[in-house]
């Protein structure tokens, strides 16, 4: 009994053979395996001799694929079996070659997103271009002209860091096939999340005091320079006869720029003075906001109303509105400072929404306002009934008569 049998080692594994010529990409070396084996390790060497060949790699099984190897160049190869018991010695050595390819590099392209918002990642993908008109995905080498605006990751995964206005990269590919290197690039953009264009307008059809800002009969025009590339040739429209008056509540508006939107704008007031503020989202965008505001007022605030209901049943809610009458006698609904005159019947939130708590009588309650513009200041109240739930039972049922004892 020889030694392997005696140890558990296994054989070297036998018929080794390595490619010539067969393949562009890569020399295929194959066995017949060996009894007990669990994994093959191949080695290569230049020469002849196994005491200068290398380990390029381990398999469990027959074939090993060499994509190291270079084209036209002779290489020997060796296998050896192993097991848990070992490795077996050097098998017989046969030489291989990886053929040279008929058809060259010619160039690559770089693919992908040409602007990335801050904080959004995107993926750049590589195509190689050969002499024969053929093409190939490929992984090149990536980079970027600077890491100052974003980051890139050897898959090519660009990730955009915080930026406050536009900012330009390179990105940049590398890719070595057959001793020919080819380079490509890509400019990207780098957006920030948001921009905000404040704007002042002080009257209809005035002049805007904002540089951003150009008016052209109805439509508003935006000078965007330095802003992000879609934005440039924007333009706002307006409904004639809404935008700049005085109490009006909401307005709509159309944004032209890379696809037109509708968005609504709502007024809100500081002081004397009202502005509207439009969120604006784009497809494949971020989100912009756009604020316009209106010069001081020229009519004054003289008094609030309250409207909604007179009664609320126990555990059931209710909304109040408040609306505000100007000493021009124009109106606009406003969001006041809402109160209770007690919160032992029931509570109010600040959007107005009173909420019954449970009676087991009816309790009365005021609802109050106040509502303070270009430094007036309004209040008014309205009295609200807070009934018990079983209400119509109780009347009913103190309703039915008392029959004398022995009536019927």
């Amino acid at each position: 009994m020889d030694a392997c049998v005696r140890c558990h080692i296994t054989r070297p594994p036998s018929d080794v053979s390595a490619s010539d010529d067969t393949y562009t990409d890569k020399v295929r070396v194959t066995w017949t395996a060996s009894s007990g084996a669990t994994s093959y390790a191949t080695y290569r060497s230049t020469s002849s001799s196994s005491a200068s060949a290398s380990l390029i790699g381990t398999v469990a099984s027959s074939p090993y694929d060499d994509t190291s190897a270079l084209a036209g160049t002779t290489y020997y190869y060796w296998v050896k079996a192993s097991n848990s018991h070992g490795d077996s010695g050097f098998s017989n050595s046969d030489s291989g070659r990886r053929a040279i390819s008929s058809k060259t590099l010619s160039s690559i392209t770089v693919a992908g997103a040409s602007s990335v918002t801050s904080g959004n990642t995107a993926t750049y993908t590589c195509t190689a271009i050969y002499s024969d008109s053929s093409t190939a995905t490929v992984t090149p080498t990536w980079s970027l002209s600077s890491t100052t605006y974003a980051t890139i990751t050897s898959g090519g995964l660009l990730t955009a860091k915080t930026v406050s206005s536009s900012q330009s990269v390179t990105v940049q590919a590398s890719y070595t096939e057959n001793s020919v290197t080819k380079t490509a690039s890509k400019a990207v953009t780098i957006n920030p999340s948001a921009v905000l264009l404040n704007v002042d307008v002080p009257a209809a059809g005035g002049a805007a005091s904002s540089s951003l800002l150009t008016n052209n009969g109805s439509v508003w025009t935006f000078d965007c320079t330095g802003r992000p590339a879609w934005i440039m040739s924007a333009a706002l429209t307006y409904p004639t006869g809404n935008l700049f008056i005085l109490g009006s509540d909401v307005d709509e508006f159309s944004w032209t720029g890379a696809g037109t939107v509708t968005v609504n704008a709502s007024a809100n007031t500081t002081g004397a003075s009202r502005s509207w503020t439009l969120p604006i989202t784009i497809s494949g965008e971020t989100s912009y906001v756009i604020t316009f505001s209106q010069g001081a007022a020229t009519s004054t605030l003289s008094s609030i109303s309250i409207a909604g209901t007179s009664s609320v049943i126990s555990g059931n809610s209710a909304t109040y509105t408040c609306t505000a009458t100007y000493s021009d006698g124009s109106t606009a609904t406003v969001m006041p400072t809402w109160s209770l005159s007690s919160t032992t019947y029931a509570t109010i939130t600040a959007g107005g929404t009173l909420t019954a708590k449970t009676v087991a009588s009816s309790q009365s309650v005021s609802v109050e306002a106040s509502y303070t513009e270009g430094g007036v200041t309004r209040t008014a109240a309205k009295t609200v009934t807070i009934q018990p739930s079983n209400l119509s039972h109780d009347l009913l049922f103190r309703a039915r008569p008392s029959w004398p004892s022995g009536f019927f």
